[in-house]
């Protein structure tokens, strides 16, 4: 169960890089920038296992998230 998404609003907003180590992932990045961003309420979602590392990049006014599929690491 992904129990919330990230995010920091108004001055405290910021940029985010994400990089998963171990593991495998579902990731959800959720556009909340407002009603006037013309991505405002799409999402992507992913599931991730990473063979090498790969950084994620995510702009103010997005959330993020992520379900843990693997129970032992």
């Amino acid at each position: 169960m992904c129990r919330g998404l990230h995010f920091q609003t108004g001055v405290h907003s910021q940029s985010k890089l994400i990089s998963i180590v171990k593991g495998k992932k579902f990731l959800i990045f959720a556009d909340i920038k407002g009603v006037d961003s013309e991505t405002y309420g799409q999402y992507f979602l992913m599931n991730y296992h990473p063979k090498k590392r790969i950084y994620f990049y995510t702009q103010k006014g997005f959330a993020h998230g992520y379900l843990s599929l693997i129970l032992k690491l």
